[in-house]
């Protein structure tokens, strides 16, 4: 094994200290400001994190960059910022996140926080980090009829695509959490009025939305398969993604048994609890 030079290793614990400090940190303001998020919060970030490095682990990565790669997983949605609109089918409220814009600033307060943190961040590292986090700003692509992300490319670091994909293809190495997923962000999305406030068309109009997110988690789930499997992907990626047809059988199976459900079993069933009381 080659040996570090002292002015390396010197680099390395102090990189090692600050990614320590800037991770309970991240941590701490993770649970706290988020908690009532259904899918945002500290365990999706957690998760990013912890499946990011497990993408790594037989790629020949520095421990600098696997420092790096953790502490930019875990911050990677530290900016959440968003704006309530109206629904597109009128009821209720939904939640539009600025896209690219949380990203970036994401970026830049973990790079801020590790220079806090006694850490002169170098070139390299910096670099790491902003291509990491900016790869996860997410598109939504008709043709496949899945979310995308378009800044991550052929040229992309290993850490990049490690967390792209730990970030959004749960569809590929957890089918289980994308089942559990698949409500959470659709209940961290939106909120709606009181029921007994609704109107009995207002009521059918949200019985066919959910029914229809049900029904079009089987589809994202195979544009997901698609993607994924794309040429460009990196082989340490797709050998780890093997679950999208189970991913998408229990979606199926799902649906199907949602499809019988009352507006009150189905948001019971997902879940739901983001009421705003007296709305009308």
């Amino acid at each position: 094994m080659e040996k570090f030079s002292t002015i390396e290793q010197n680099n390395l614990e102090q990189l090692s200290s600050a990614v320590e400090i800037v991770s309970s940190k991240l941590t701490r303001e993770l649970e706290q400001k988020f908690s009532s998020l259904e899918y945002h919060n500290l365990g999706h970030s957690i998760g990013v994190s912890e499946n990011a490095l497990h993408f790594l682990k037989n790629e020949p990565i520095s421990e600098a960059d696997l420092l790096a790669t953790k502490v930019a997983g875990l911050g990677h949605d530290i900016d959440q910022s968003f704006t309530w609109e109206p629904a597109f089918s009128g009821v209720g409220l939904r939640r539009v996140r600025d896209t690219g814009v949380i990203e970036a600033s994401s970026a830049e307060y973990v790079l801020a926080e590790l220079e806090s943190a006694g850490l002169s961040v170098g070139t390299h590292t910096k670099e790491l980090i902003l291509e990491a986090i900016l790869g996860t700003v997410p598109m939504y692509d008709p043709e496949l009829k899945t979310v995308t992300q378009p800044n991550v490319s052929a040229d992309s670091k290993p850490s990049t695509w490690a967390i792209a994909a730990a970030d959004l293809a749960t569809s590929g190495f957890n089918s289980q959490n994308f089942l559990r997923d698949g409500d959470a962000v659709w209940n961290e999305d939106r909120t709606l009025p009181d029921l007994v406030s609704l109107s009995d068309e207002e009521k059918t109009t949200l019985h066919d939305e959910l029914l229809a997110w049900s029904k079009n988690q089987i589809s994202y789930a195979e544009g997901q398969r698609a993607y994924w499997n794309r040429d460009v992907v990196p082989d340490f990626i797709k050998d780890n993604l093997n679950e999208f047809d189970q991913s998408i059988s229990l979606c199926k199976e799902r649906y199907l048994r949602r499809a019988s459900m009352t507006l009150d079993e189905l948001l019971d069933d997902m879940g739901f609890s983001r009421f705003k009381k007296n709305e009308k």
